[in-house]
């Protein structure tokens, strides 16, 4: 429509010609001309674009998801866990995640400096092999939240959209916070909040932020941070990341070595 505007523009200021005795030459019709470009530039398809929605998000997210389980290949993933009170290291933790499809998760503590913080760094093991059983229970999906679309942001060199999510009951495995999902593979990048319900009477104030990546062609959790003030004890920080990672090699879907 523009170009049509200013064609017409131009037509408009166009000067008539000139005979040699003065008179004027026969020249364009400027209206007919002018109605003949508004009426063709109004026949042409219109450029449209598509409305960036939550709920188209979350729809390509669910699809995204269920390939991300097809592509799943047993493996062990080595993690380094660090305990922090008031920033000094009370604890550092190395666990091994193993996966052998369809759904047996389970964990091993290969080397420990011991305390009640590796009891806590169980626990959270524990809760997510729980969780990873039964994604469906605790998952991004309408289901467990609902969710708005927030703009876009770009994370570890990626693209995404950012949504805030808050959940649809109360459950110490549902959060209240924001997720960045990768634009080109609707898979969420980082997940940042609280949970909805404190996971015990002596923790408060609980805010952690969890990251996810391609690790072999398969999108798992690469690393993790949180905060939380334990009761008569102070502020304490737990990280997580991924220190070593390997494919296994199973006989008929057992596991190495039985």
């Amino acid at each position: 429509m523009a170009i049509a505007i200013l064609l017409a523009s131009s037509l408009r200021r166009r000067p008539l010609n000139r005979r040699s005795d003065g008179g004027n030459l026969p020249g364009p019709d400027v209206t007919a001309l002018q109605t003949a470009l508004i009426i063709v530039c109004l026949c042409l398809p219109a450029v449209t674009q598509t409305t960036v929605t939550a709920d188209g998000i979350v729809a390509r997210m669910a699809i995204a998801y269920a390939e991300n389980r097809t592509h799943l290949r047993p493996y062990v993933l080595t993690r380094r866990y660090l305990v922090l009170k008031s920033g000094q290291q009370k604890t550092k933790v190395i666990a091994a995640i193993i996966y052998l499809p369809p759904e047996s998760n389970s964990f091993e503590i290969r080397d420990s400096t011991g305390g009640k913080a590796e009891g806590v760094v169980r626990k959270m093991l524990d809760k997510e092999m729980q969780l990873s059983r039964d994604f469906q229970a605790s998952g991004f999906n309408i289901a467990n939240y609902e969710f708005q679309f927030l703009g876009e942001e770009r994370l570890a060199g990626a693209d995404c959209y950012l949504l805030a999510i808050h959940p649809k009951r109360t459950s110490k495995d549902l959060m209240d916070g924001k997720i960045w999902v990768d634009k080109a593979e609707y898979l969420v990048r980082r997940v940042q909040g609280s949970p909805i319900k404190s996971p015990s009477w002596w923790v408060k104030n609980v805010v952690f932020t969890v990251d996810y990546g391609s690790v072999e062609g398969m999108w798992l959790q690469i690393g993790s941070s949180g905060e939380a003030q334990v009761r008569f004890a102070g502020q304490y920080t737990l990280t997580s990341e991924k220190i070593a990672f390997g494919l296994l090699q199973t006989d008929r879907g057992k596991p190495p070595g039985k």
